[in-house]
């Protein structure tokens, strides 16, 4: 799938979540599409679970996984900013910690990335990426594993295997559900 047709089924998703539904018309003018190219677009993610296709349109489908990645970064904003400002300010200088792959831990990296001299382990290449930006001070180890393009993350026994040699000061992680019976959950047991 070229990058035009994934940006355009993207922000078809974005718009049906937004407003709950949205009519293949509307869809057709706001991304400059013709209706049949809307059409095949609804079919397509309606096959992957992300819409569900209704005569005329579409409407928000259940969701049953987190989503992809660039989607997710694009959800609660403001409420994944305010969290990374008010986390990042929880640690020091000369710690180390561990982050995890996440659309939040990401927002987090971002504010990580104005302070320096933290040493970062993760499984997350976009976070070592941001963590590193200049002046930044911080050291990475990235663990390696089976890479997963979708979210930029390794996983994996040889992850897991590679974390056992680590002691952090502190995790930084991100869970799919918590649940006081139950405890923590997540989308993939491999995470």
């Amino acid at each position: 799938m070229d990058n035009r047709v994934e940006e355009r089924q993207t922000r078809i998703v974005e718009l049906v979540r937004r407003n709950g539904k949205e009519t293949v018309e509307n869809l057709a003018n706001e991304l400059g599409a013709s209706r049949e190219t809307i059409r095949r677009d609804l079919t397509e993610l309606a096959k992957t679970g992300r819409v569900h296709k209704v005569h005329g349109g579409a409407t928000i489908g259940q969701v049953f996984g987190e989503g992809r990645f660039q989607e997710r970064m694009l959800n609660q904003v403001g409420a994944k900013t305010r969290i990374a400002r008010t986390a990042a300010g929880l640690f020091h200088s000369g710690e180390t910690l561990f982050i995890d792959t996440g659309s939040t831990t990401q927002y987090f990296a971002e504010e990580l990335g104005r302070l320096s001299d933290f040493t970062i382990i993760t499984n997350s290449t976009q976070i070592a990426k941001t963590v590193l930006k200049p002046p930044s001070t911080n050291r990475v180890f990235l663990l390696g594993g089976e890479f997963h393009i979708g979210n930029y993350q390794t996983a994996g026994s040889m992850a897991t295997a590679q974390i056992r040699g680590f002691r952090a000061h502190h995790a930084v992680l991100t869970i799919g559900a918590l649940d006081t019976l139950t405890g923590i959950m997540d989308y993939n047991i491999e995470e």
